[in-house]
Order: C-alpha cells, then structure tokens, then sequence
C-alpha cells in the first residue's frame, strides 16, 4: 500500500504529478487511489505589493522591496485618505481598511493596516502610519503701536525690540491672522495696552490659535530706550555779526561786540540731538541797548531733568559822531568775500553768466551815516548782463560819510563764464531700487518696482546750479514735478528721461531710467540636511505682479518623494529616488490676488520634512 516507486516523489514547481496508491485486501481484491499533486511556484505564494498610494499619490518612501511600515504627515485640507494597492502577482488579492477613505483627525496619528493576499493563502501586512497636520496657527502680522514688529515672519518665534523713550509709557500690541483663515483667534499676555520702564525688558507672549486647535507662540522682549541725556546745540549764531570764541557744542559762554549802528540781532540755534526739545530762544529780532546784553539759549535734553544754557554777552559801542565805517556789505544778497569795515577793497566779487542785475546793500556801524553808490541809492537794481561780456568786469563804488568822517568801498564784480556742465549729480526714486548704483558719468538705470504702485517720483538733481534739467516720460504717460502716476494698465516698461542743458546752452546730456513691473522672481532651493526654510531662501510675502510668477527650482537628488502644494492643492510630485532639479511656476493669475502659502513636503532617509512660505498677489 505504497505509491509506486521512487518513494518520496520529487515534485516540480508548476508541475502535476500523478501519484498511485493500489491496496491489496486479503481476499487478493484491489483498489486504487489517485492523486494529483500540483507544487505551485514562488510568485504564487508572494503576498509583496508592487504599488501602495494614498489619493492617488505613492506613499512617502514606498518600494516592493522595502519596508513594511511607512510613516508620514499630510497637510490641514487633506480630511481623509483613500488606500489603494496592486500585488506584484497578480492572482492574489488586496485587503483594504475598512472604511476606505479613512478619517484622519488633525494632530492625531492613524494606524492603517493594508494586507497583500497571495493565491496561496499567505498574507503580508504593510503598516501606515499618518498625521494630518494642524491647521496653520501662524499669525500674518504683529505690531506694536501700528508699526510691524522689526524683522516679523509669521514662522518665526521671539523678537527683541526696543523702542523709543518719548511716548511708549505704555505700548499696545494687536496681530492678526493668516492669509489663508486657518488661524481662529490670537491672544495677548498681558494685555493691551502694555505699561513699560525704561531701560527694563518687558516679555509679551502673542499666541495663534488655529482651527484645528494648534498654537502657535510668539515671544515679544520690548525694551523702552533709556531718555537722552544730550542737551547739547550743534549750532548756535547772531546774525548779523559773530561770537567770540567760535561756536562749539561745549563752550557755553560767548561775547560779541557790535558797533552802535547794530541795533538788533537775530539768534539762531539748533539742537544736537533730534530727541531733545526744541532749544528756547528769545523772541527775535533781539533788541539792543548800547552797552552790554545778556542772551540765554537753554536746551532740555529728552530727560527732562537735564538742561544746559548757552550765554551770550553782546555789547552794543557807544554813537562815535565821526564813523563812516560800514558793518556789513553784500551784493544779491550775499556777503561780500572777505569784507572788512577797515579795508576799502578792492573786493572780487564773482557773478554767473546769467545774472542779469546787481544790488548791493549795506549796514553802517553807526546809525544816521549816509550812503550811496556811485551817487546812486543802495538797495537798487543795477544792469549787468547788458552792460558786461562774458568775463568781463564791473565795478562799484560804495561812499559812506557820518561828521567828518567819510569811507570809500570799492567792489569790482566779474561775469563769470557760461558753465559747460550738463550732468547729473544725482537720481532717486520714491519706488524701487535704481540699478545700477548712480554714477555721473552712467546714463542708463533700470527701477523695478511693486506691483499697483500709484505713482513714482523721481528726482534728478543738477550738478551745475545754472544748469537746466527736463523730465519726460514714455509710452504715452505724463510726468508733473517728476511724479508719474501709474495704475493697473499703465504699459509697461515706461523709460523716465532727465535732459540737462548746460547754462551755455550747449549740447545736453541725456540720463534714461526704465521702469519695469515686478515680474519673476526666480528661486533656487538646495537640499537641506534638516526642515527647508523657505521663508529665508525666498522671504515672506513676496509680491508679485498681475502677470508675473514665483519659480522655484529645488535640488532634490536622492530624494524618495516630494510634493509641492499652493494653498493645500497639489501641483506637482515625483517618486522613487528622483536625481536632479525640479521647478514649479506659480504664476498670479493662476491663484489670484491675495496671499497664498506654497508648502513642500517630501521623503529622505526615512524621515518625512515639509516647511511652508506665503506670498502676495498684489498690494
């Protein structure tokens, strides 16, 4: 009652073997039994998947030869996931969770079990374990007194600020949520509005609250400055004559002797130090007695304890019944180069090629002395241009006389040639940046600037004072005072052009500026050992134009899989060890205006990573 031999029997995979057993009774009777014995092959024992996907997409670092057990996050907007897999051999079957799609809490982990089912009846299990992230409890802003708190991004966590002495006995702190709505409520410890000492740190905590119940907390160190203790002046003067010694910020004490004819002075000063009070002059003009008077000028300090007075003693000289002397002279204005009462000149005086008039004018040190020009009154318009050449000259003659004394001044005034000059010796722009840096001798620059900016002004400043400069504007626009004002379809790129004529009226010289709108910023992401950042490779709340768009182009050699979402819908992914460069244009028109978040996510060594970054569509 053996199968017929060779006993054991040799099976081969895939084969059906035939095997006889006869049994033989007592009797001699005999019966057979049949068996057919089938050895199956490896692949039909084989439970291995060749492809495990959530919606659609391969789990993070998935391989038929890998692991069994996978771990990785999905973002806030992901409510479910949906499970899906194919067997490498084909004759099994997967065993999917039930329910499928599975609800995922946020901040909480799910444990999902999918089971390869062999022909055979064998089983493998793959464990997948996945987070929904909370909601974003990211705070867009936070100010303090209206103004955003010094180098604020919404991923970050702790500020140092100080803030200015004047004013801030108390500070009030707001914020406010993010772009995208997930941020529920914010709260501030403690509360507005916050009392603050100076020179004392001050902690205020701002914590974000999402939706989905994350925090998000930021520290705030404010520091009220200390008060300013300088109550010093960095100019002080009379007018119309001079201190003695000349004016330094230390010396307090001044005297001034003025002749009889000085009957009042004007006096000026100026604080050193912008967070002082204004300096407290005595009413001007100051009147003067003859003999000695005492003018005070006192400055407060920020600190209103510390103050400091400057002293000046002016003496007014006696009437002298014989002096002609004058005490000042100038000509359109300004004072005569070099003049001295006791010198009678003659004195050069330079004119540009376009004044037209000479006017002298003149005080005496004495008062009833009389004066004239040339027998002429002072203080007259006399022709100039009409009379003079190019380089050439005219002289004045400026007679005094008061008693028996008499004074002569002679001042001879030369027309100074036409100026050549026809640059530029600066230009600025009110949006943007001019690029390159500006440089006399350099006539084309080119200015980006944000999107929807009303208006541009740009300032062209001469070199030479008798120089003339033209501003004008392409495309159709208009340019009033150097302001161009611009809205949503202005044609871009306009060209400002800045034409200087030199005062000879020689050849002009040409600067051009093109404005361009905010358009691609391109972006470049090297592969991190740790979390991308984002928000420092690219910045926060970039704008971009109605038709512009971000690039970004990451390195991701090596990585098993990654995924790009703009505000929590996919737009691109790759998988299984992907080598080289990948680029994303987000494009404005695609998204719209308003701020957005862009976030990657993707697999390396075993460990999922994911950082996010917002930026603005229009102002």
């Amino acid at each position: 009652m053996i199968p017929s031999s060779p006993n054991p029997v040799e099976l081969e995979p895939g084969q059906v073997k035939t095997i006889t057993i006869t049994v033989s009774a007592e009797s001699g009777n005999t019966k057979q039994y049949i068996i057919r014995a089938t050895r199956l092959t490896a692949t039909q024992t084989d439970a291995t998947l060749r492809t495990l996907t959530y919606n659609g997409v391969t789990v993070p670092g998935f391989s038929p030869t890998g692991d069994t057990e996978y771990t990785f996050t999905v973002p806030y907007a992901t409510e479910s996931v949906t499970l899906a897999a194919t067997l490498v051999n084909t004759a099994g079957e997967v065993i999917l969770p039930t329910p499928n799609p599975v609800e995922l809490v946020p901040g909480e982990e799910k444990t999902i079990t999918v089971t390869g089912k062999a022909a055979s009846g064998d089983t493998k299990d793959y464990t997948i374990k996945v987070t929904r992230l909370h909601a974003s409890a990211n705070l867009s802003s936070i100010t303090i007194n209206g103004v955003q708190v010094p180098g604020f991004s919404p991923t970050g966590s702790s500020y140092t600020i100080t803030v200015p002495y004047a004013g801030n006995e108390t500070i009030t702190v707001a914020a406010t949520g993010n772009a995208e709505g997930s941020t529920l409520d914010y709260s501030i410890d403690p509360d507005s509005p916050v009392a603050l000492v100076a020179g004392v740190e001050k902690t205020i905590t701002v914590k974000g609250k999402s939706v989905s119940g994350a925090i998000k907390e930021y520290t705030l160190i404010v520091t009220r400055a200390l008060p300013s203790d300088n109550a010093k002046l960095s100019s002080l003067s009379i007018s119309p004559w001079a201190l003695s010694p000349p004016f330094a910020p230390d010396t307090l004490e001044y005297t001034a002797s003025v002749a009889n004819g000085i009957t009042s002075l004007t006096v000026s000063a100026s604080k050193q130090d912008p967070l002082a009070a204004a300096p407290t002059l005595p009413t001007n003009p100051v009147s003067l007695n003859v003999g000695a008077n005492t003018i005070q000028v006192t400055v407060h300090a920020e600190d209103p304890a510390i103050a400091q007075t400057y002293k000046i003693v002016v003496t007014r000289r006696p009437e002298d019944l014989n002096n002609a002397k004058l005490a000042t002279l100038s000509v359109n204005g300004v004072p005569v180069p070099g003049f001295d009462p006791d010198i009678g000149g003659p004195y050069a005086v330079n004119a540009a090629y376009r004044i037209d008039t000479i006017t002298l004018a003149a005080q005496t040190e004495e008062e009833k002395t009389g004066v004239t020009l040339s027998g002429d009154t002072l203080d007259t318009a006399h022709p100039f241009a009409s009379e003079v050449s190019e380089g050439g000259t005219k002289t004045f003659t400026v007679n005094s006389a008061k008693g028996t004394g008499t004074k002569t001044y002679t001042i001879v005034v030369t027309r100074l040639p036409a100026s050549t000059i026809n640059t530029l010796s600066s230009i600025t722009v009110s949006a943007g940046t001019l690029t390159p840096k500006f440089t006399s001798t350099g006539n084309f620059y080119s200015v980006e600037i944000p999107y929807l900016t009303p208006n541009v002004t740009v300032n062209a400043v001469k070199t030479n004072a008798e120089a003339t400069v033209v501003l004008s504007v392409s495309n159709g626009l208009a340019i009033t005072n150097g302001v161009v004002t611009l809205n949503a379809s202005t044609p871009y790129p306009f060209t400002v052009t800045a034409t200087v004529t030199p005062e000879s009226l020689g050849a002009p010289e040409r600067y051009y500026i093109e404005f361009r709108q905010q358009g691609q910023l391109s972006v470049t992401i090297t592969q991190p050992d740790e979390v991308i950042d984002l928000a420092t490779d690219i910045g926060n709340n970039l704008s971009i134009a109605g038709g512009g768009y971000i690039t970004v182009t990451a390195d991701i050699s090596g990585i098993s899989n990654f995924e790009w979402y703009v505000d929590g819908t996919s737009i691109g992914q790759g998988f299984d060890n992907f080598n080289g460069t990948y680029s994303v244009n987000i494009t404005a028109a695609s998204v719209g205006v308003g701020t957005h978040t862009v976030l990657l996510q993707f697999y390396k060594d075993e460990i999922y990573y994911g950082s996010e970054v917002s930026f603005k569509v229009g102002k």
